[in-house]
């Protein structure tokens, strides 16, 4: 997969989509995401004492991660926004790739390790 991520072919087709991926669209992707499940159901049973002040536990841990939600979002957001110009161009794509490709490589190095 790595070598086909850095030495893959380059389009050069700059169709802009149609039909642009809508909010619902990418909040039920969100909804079902199996991270965010695995994740707030192991927070869940982590930080949430049942015996004692339930309600005040899960007050806190539902601000804490609706405040990382959003600023996860904000930030994803802003990279995008500003990234957007650099990302046309055929070089930055190329060493994004391979930079990808790296970082793909050492993950699956470092599973073994």
């Amino acid at each position: 997969m790595a070598y086909k991520l850095s030495f893959g072919g380059q389009t050069k087709d700059n169709k802009i989509d149609p039909k642009p991926v809508t909010f619902l669209n990418t909040f039920w992707f969100q909804f079902v995401n199996p991270k965010s499940i695995i994740v707030g159901l192991t927070s869940i049973s982590l930080f949430i004492d049942t015996e004692n002040n339930y309600l005040r536990d899960s007050i806190i841990l539902t601000s804490v991660w609706f405040f990382m939600a959003v600023g996860s979002q904000t930030a994803w957001c802003l990279m995008g926004k500003y990234m957007r110009k650099f990302a046309t161009s055929d070089k930055f794509i190329k060493n994004f790739n391979y930079a990808m490709s790296f970082l793909l490589i050492v993950c699956v190095i470092l599973f073994y390790v």
